[in-house]
This record gives C-alpha cells, sequence and structure tokens, in this order.
C-alpha cells in the first residue's frame, strides 16, 4: 500500500500540475538551468535517506522526460494528452513490473523495490513539493485555510455541547443524529471533524465567511 501511494503521488500528481501548468516538465528536456535549480533542492531532501546527488538526481530526471511528449507547455491537443497519458502509463507500469515479494518472510521488506526505481519515485515526488507544497504562495494560501479549518471546528464542536439554541441551531440537521452517539467529548469531536471532512473547499469558505460577518449571504443560501 505505502508503494503504491508513493506511485500514485510521483505519477499523477505529476501529471496533473504539470496539465495545470505549475510543474515545467518541458524545461526538463532541454538542458534548461531549471534542472540545476531543482536538483539542488531535491539534493537536500534525498542525500541522507537516498544518498542521491545533484548529479544522479538530474539524470533520473532527464531520462524520464527524454523522448517524452512535454517538450513544451501543456495545450491540451489530442497528440499531447495521448503522449502524456501514454508516460504516465509507462511509469506506473514499471513500478508494478520491476518489483517483487520476498521469497522468505523476515526482518527486511517483503515487497522487493529495485533501488533504481525508488529513486526514480523519490525524485518524482520531489518535483510536487518544489513547486507546489514548497511554494511561498501555497504557503500563504494553506495558512488561511488552517485558519478557517480551525475557526470552524471550534465553532461547531462549542455547538454540540451547548444550552444557547442560537449557538446549538448552527451546527447542520444533517448530523445532528450523530451527535447521540457521542455523548463524550472526544467522540464530539470526532463528529465535528468527520463533518468538516465532508465539505468542498468552497462550502468551508462561505460558512466560515457567515459564521464571522466577512460575508452574511442570503438565508436562501444552501448550506
Amino acid at each position: 500500500m505505502d508503494w503504491a501511494d508513493d506511485v500514485a503521488y510521483a505519477v499523477h500528481d505529476l501529471e496533473d500540475f504539470y496539465r495545470a501548468g505549475l510543474i515545467p516538465l518541458e524545461r526538463f528536456t532541454t538542458g534548461d538551468p531549471e534542472v540545476g535549480r531543482f536538483a539542488e533542492y531535491a539534493e537536500t531532501k534525498l542525500s541522507d535517506k537516498f544518498r542521491l546527488d545533484q548529479d544522479e538526481i538530474e539524470s533520473i530526471l532527464l531520462l524520464v522526460t527524454k523522448d517524452s511528449p512535454v517538450e513544451r507547455p501543456y495545450v491540451g491537443d489530442p497528440i499531447q494528452r495521448a503522449g502524456l497519458k501514454a508516460l504516465s502509463a509507462e511509469m506506473i507500469a514499471d513500478c508494478v513490473q520491476e518489483v517483487s515479494l520476498a521469497e522468505e518472510a523476515y526482518d527486511g521488506p517483503l515487497l522487493i523495490i529495485p533501488t533504481f526505481l525508488r529513486h526514480r519515485v523519490e525524485v518524482l515526488k520531489q518535483l510536487t513539493w518544489f513547486y507546489i507544497i514548497d511554494n511561498p504562495a501555497i504557503k500563504i494560501q494553506q495558512q488561511g485555510q488552517r485558519k478557517v479549518v480551525r475557526d470552524l471546528f471550534r465553532a461547531y464542536y462549542r455547538a454540540t455541547g451547548s444550552s444557547d439554541r442560537d449557538l446549538a441551531g448552527i451546527f447542520p440537521q444533517s448530523h445532528l443524529h450523530l451527535l447521540d452517539d457521542a455523548p463524550d467529548k472526544e467522540r464530539r469531536a470526532r463528529v465535528v471533524a468527520d463533518l468538516i471532512s465532508s465539505m468542498t473547499e468552497r462550502q468551508l469558505l462561505m460558512i466560515h465567511r457567515k459564521l464571522t460577518g466577512t460575508e452574511l449571504g442570503s438565508i436562501t443560501d444552501l448550506m
């Protein structure tokens, strides 16, 4: 399962963010200085555990993008889409076909993953970290998202144990029945966490704006 997760994040996140124009894969096929900039970053994450240096990281990345359909920014034409899907399918197939099960159960790993394959997946995962997760613009957005979630959790949690009808009334009717089986604080917290997890980002932001008085909206808005 861990290997499947790693492969999915490495390949599908890479494809999605390239399509969105956030990971410039097209710059990794021409000896662009961007290759070195990324490799320098990735080395700080991979040198200790995987013993990968900048040259090895660059080689892995250039090998993956060689003869691939990412020679230009993603525009979504049929040829480019088909080529990108083929590249993803090929990488996933390697990750499935090149691994094997250990012949005996012992203290080591039961799934034997070739070193070159593990290194490739780890390098691809770092692309998402470099361009998305550690992007300063994303950090600002994530900080705001954390505040929204924290504020909603506090408000809903207070509502679950309140005798104040107005405060208790903010808790969604759709989840009230779950509180019947949540008599203690821990279970109420779990109900609130599940409620927030079930919402879309748009719903979270809309409800947060209403609860904080930033934007009151209309009584006819769907909650």
